[in-house]
């Protein structure tokens, strides 16, 4: 199962949003900044999940050092 979100960023920021996640940038059209912002987001939240994950299993041990 997964969700689908919509994010609104702003014509005049996107430009600037993509290069705060992607500094080395080499996007020139809209729709190559888009892919590189959802990418990054998509990053972002698998992190995160990964992250709620790993905290949940060292969580649900006694001695998560064993």
């Amino acid at each position: 199962m997964a969700v689908d979100m919509t994010i609104s960023i702003p014509d005049a920021q996107l430009t600037n949003f993509e290069k705060f996640v992607n500094p080395a940038g080499g996007n020139d059209s809209d729709a190559d900044k888009e892919a590189a912002i959802k990418t990054w987001i998509q990053n972002w939240v698998n992190e995160q999940l990964w992250i709620m994950a790993r905290n949940n299993a060292v969580a649900a041990v006694d001695d998560p050092t064993v």
